[in-house]
């Protein structure tokens, strides 16, 4: 595999000039265009996606390992695919909506202002996760990890507290109906 290192790309449409698979260590990626099939088996350490579309993508066998994400449109993606081992992101006014996450091994993570309507977190470690103020409408928290994690500021989110670990979670006052809907109980 080819390594690619310290390389900026701006302004790139990869449907036109397709990314090949390789590891990109330290690169960063700003107002980029990634196609159906662009990330697929690649691996990127240390590196930064700024105000990119990313949607939709087949991530399947890429590796992410201390990625941070900005302002990037990341909509329908199948993070579940990605390889498993070291995966660490963190992400900042992004829309991550209808994407999946289960079963991924993310302590630490941050994500923060974002929105993540439709997410799934199934089986997800989210201890001591940053989610605070993100959009959390419809998404899927089962046997989630939560220990820890701060939601702060975070809104429209629903957690079962008993088919999730939340020990020393943070809430917000605001968004206690988040944890109370379940039973059928009404804030006001």
């Amino acid at each position: 595999m080819e390594f690619i290192e310290d390389k900026i790309y701006d302004r790139v449409d990869f449907a036109k000039s397709p990314l090949g698979i390789c590891e990109y260590d330290s690169c960063t990626f700003k107002h980029c265009v990634f196609t159906v099939n662009s990330l697929a088996g690649s691996t990127f350490i240390d590196c930064v996606f700024e105000n990119c579309d990313l949607s939709n993508l087949k991530l399947t066998h890429t590796s992410f390992r201390q990625v941070k994400f900005k302002g990037c449109k990341m909509m329908g993606l199948r993070f579940d695919e990605c390889n498993p081992s070291l995966i660490s992101f963190h992400l900042e006014d992004c829309t991550l909506s209808h994407s999946v996450l289960v079963g991924l091994k993310l302590k630490g993570t941050q994500m923060v202002h974002c929105i993540a309507e439709g997410v799934d977190f199934t089986d997800a470690d989210l201890t001591n996760a940053v989610l605070t103020h993100t959009n959390f409408l419809d998404a899927r928290f089962v046997q989630t990890n939560l220990e820890k994690a701060d939601f702060r500021h975070a809104i429209n989110y629903g957690i079962d507290p008993t088919q999730n670990k939340l020990k020393k979670a943070q809430f917000s006052p605001d968004g206690l109906s988040g944890l109370l809907t379940v039973f059928g109980i009404v804030v006001k």
